[in-house]
């Protein structure tokens, strides 16, 4: 993932472990404080390496309307700590209990941000 056309840019993030959302919505629930690790690269200022250090949180069945429509999600939400910068952030999921599609997220990708809320309008052609 990353950004383009903000005063300040996500260049780049890699996942150093395994995604805990990954799988969702077939019915499985997020590990209990699940944790994830990834490298972020930034601009403005150039930051490069930077360790992310997360801890997954379900918290439970929650409804989310989207463009009028309401969906059956789970929320789950995401802390992050990255010790190097002293940025410490929190990131929502909401993802459909179903399908696993993420509905609406309210995430962060640079320090001097503020978080981008991002909402699908539609699921994906099949």
């Amino acid at each position: 993932m990353q950004t383009a056309g903000l005063q300040s840019n996500l260049r780049r993030s890699q996942l150093l472990d395994d995604d805990p959302l990954a799988g969702l919505g077939t019915g499985a629930q997020a590990a209990p404080a699940a944790e994830l690790r990834r490298v972020l690269d930034f601009d403005q200022p150039q930051r490069y390496g930077i360790m992310i250090a997360s801890r997954f949180e379900d918290l439970g069945p929650e409804p989310v309307i989207v463009t009028e429509l309401e969906w059956d999600t789970r929320h789950i939400r995401e802390t992050c700590k990255a010790r190097e910068i002293d940025w410490s952030f929190v990131n929502d999921y909401w993802i459909d209990r179903q399908y696993g599609l993420v509905w609406k997220s309210v995430q962060h990708f640079h320090p001097d941000m503020p978080p981008v809320v991002i909402e699908l309008l539609k699921p994906p052609a099949q």
